[in-house]
């Protein structure tokens, strides 16, 4: 008998529940949910909030919201070379900002 049976693998999904379960209630973190706010807001390092409000202050300075089309996809590099940015640079500030503001 295989062990990737469906019997099988719902008793590893469970235990691995089972596992969360037990870390979340140990730390005293919040139960994840599927219900609003998802994902939950988390507290910022003076840090983060700094870098919080740049992303979106740098998605206004270099006009990035136009040259993402509404339609169809743009790459990170493309998008880097159309503002004139380094590919990593506008990844990590899309990313913060998709995350943080929800946006894109």
């Amino acid at each position: 008998m295989s062990a990737n049976t469906l019997p099988n693998l719902a008793k590893v999904i469970q235990e691995n529940a089972a596992q969360l379960e037990e870390y979340f209630h140990t730390d005293e973190q919040p139960m994840p949910s599927f219900e609003p706010p998802y994902p939950p807001e988390l507290p910022l390092s003076p840090e983060l909030h700094t870098l919080n409000g740049t992303s979106l202050q740098l998605v206004y300075n270099y006009d990035v919201a136009t040259k993402v089309p509404l339609h169809g996809d743009i790459s990170f590099a493309s998008l880097a070379k159309a503002c004139d940015l380094e590919e990593a640079d506008v990844r990590r500030m899309l990313r913060f900002a998709m995350i943080h503001h929800r946006v894109f």
